[in-house]
């Protein structure tokens, strides 16, 4: 009588790694593919743009004049809408001290995912070139900015995708890293600098390949 084999522990932990992956890449690439086209389709019809546009006007408008109704408001979040970048590269930067000293094979994912994912994000945006909001519904930003590559937002991308490098090494340090990247997409609109749509494209893209490449693919290589 032949015995059926039961699968090993480690064979069958990466057969479902592998259906997970699967099932991760097909629903983020669906929603991936259902977004954007919502956003660029929204984009062909002027009429609609121009009611939204109406809108999104009123509302940045009146954000504006109550971050200047006084001195100290505005300076507050100016200074928090500068600070919170730092904030996630400050951490950023401990983490990759510690890994150097105590996990240097996990460096590989660390530092090149982000860095896929900056110059992914840099040269969409650099093709889109979208314009902001200050420049396109004519008012005042918090802060100076430069014109075009509104989308999607790299501040944001970048936020939260050293958020999910943070969650790869630590659980608490990557809550963190995410609680302060929502910071900085939560600013970049209150600033007058993005579009919700913007900071919404920097977050799902760098959940989705963050999730893929830190929580699916480093398994494989055990990193």
């Amino acid at each position: 009588m032949i015995k059926m084999m039961a699968p090993s522990g480690k064979g069958h932990r990466l057969g479902r790694i592998k259906r997970k992956g699967k099932m991760a890449v097909k629903t983020a690439f669906s929603f991936y593919f259902w977004f954007f086209y919502r956003i660029i389709e929204k984009r062909k019809n002027p009429e609609d743009w121009q009611r939204g546009g109406a809108m999104k006007r009123k509302t940045y408008v009146k954000m504006m004049e109550h971050w200047e109704e006084t001195p100290a408001r505005r300076r507050a979040m100016v200074w928090i809408c500068r600070l919170c970048p730092y904030a996630v590269i400050a951490l950023y930067g401990a983490v990759m001290l510690y890994l150097i000293f105590q996990d240097p094979m996990k460096l590989i994912f660390y530092l090149s995912v982000p860095a896929l994912v900056l110059v992914a994000v840099s040269v969409m945006r650099a093709k889109l070139d979208w314009p902001r909001p200050f420049e396109e519904l004519a008012f005042e930003p918090l802060t100076g900015h430069g014109k075009g590559k509104s989308f999607p937002s790299r501040h944001t991308a970048s936020a939260f995708i050293i958020g999910m490098a943070c969650l790869y090494v630590n659980w608490w340090l990557g809550a963190l890293a995410l609680f302060l990247a929502l910071g900085v997409g939560a600013t970049r609109v209150l600033a007058g600098l993005h579009y919700p749509r913007d900071i919404l494209a920097g977050m799902v893209i760098s959940i989705g390949i963050g999730y893929v490449c830190f929580f699916l693919l480093a398994p494989l290589f055990h990193l």
